[in-house]
């Protein structure tokens, strides 16, 4: 009987644990970008979900926001700009999605302007197109300190408001890193497990 209660109580504070834990993680969403989020947009612009999603990992660490988990991440392009909705998962369920337009960055329907949604995210190493040009895997503050490795990949190493900034771009990996403040956006091929040790006949 005490052993029976024991196991109840250990399986009630591990559940009360969990839940707790999955609750702290998304109300933390709440704030991604800003400390008050613009409420001038009622609901997220809507991009266009037929287009192909491309599975990733991705790993953000910053102040305002943790994430590490499978991502799906679809682009729209346009005459001047290309769209881009990530949506976000936690134990195989859709937390929220990212939505970046021309002029606004959304989490959910919060939405704010690029440029201070950009700043609170990434500090004052930002600009308003970052985001975009990570996830695009494109060059950052124009191609500042870049540098092509022996193994092919490009490297930005550079200093920027005296700051340290380490930014590389390989096929299927990208790694932007704030050397100062600790702040990571990773992003890799999403590989499945049942497929990765799959050994194709030659």
């Amino acid at each position: 009987m005490f052993f029976t209660n024991l196991l109840n109580n250990k399986s009630a504070i591990l559940s009360s644990i969990l839940i707790a834990f999955f609750l702290v993680s998304c109300a933390g969403t709440k704030k991604f970008f800003t400390n008050q989020p613009v409420r001038a947009y009622k609901q997220a612009p809507q991009i266009d979900i037929s287009t192909p999603p491309d599975f990733k990992i991705i790993y953000i660490k910053s102040p305002t926001f943790n994430y590490y988990d499978y991502a799906l991440i679809r682009t729209e392009e346009n005459v001047d700009y290309t769209n881009i909705m990530v949506e976000l998962f936690k134990l195989g369920k859709n937390i929220g999605n990212i939505t970046i337009t021309k002029n606004q960055i959304c989490f959910m329907n919060d939405c704010a302007k690029k440029w201070p949604a950009s700043k609170n995210f990434f500090g004052k190493v930002a600009y308003a197109n970052l985001f975009d040009d990570i996830i695009l895997g494109k060059d950052i503050f124009g191609g500042k300190g870049k540098m092509i490795n022996t193994d092919g990949a490009l490297v930005q190493r550079f200093q920027q408001s005296g700051q340290i900034i380490y930014y590389l771009r390989k096929q299927d990996h990208i790694l932007f890193q704030n050397l100062n403040t600790g702040v990571i956006i990773s992003i890799d091929k999403y590989i499945d497990p049942a497929k990765q040790y799959d050994i194709e006949d030659e």
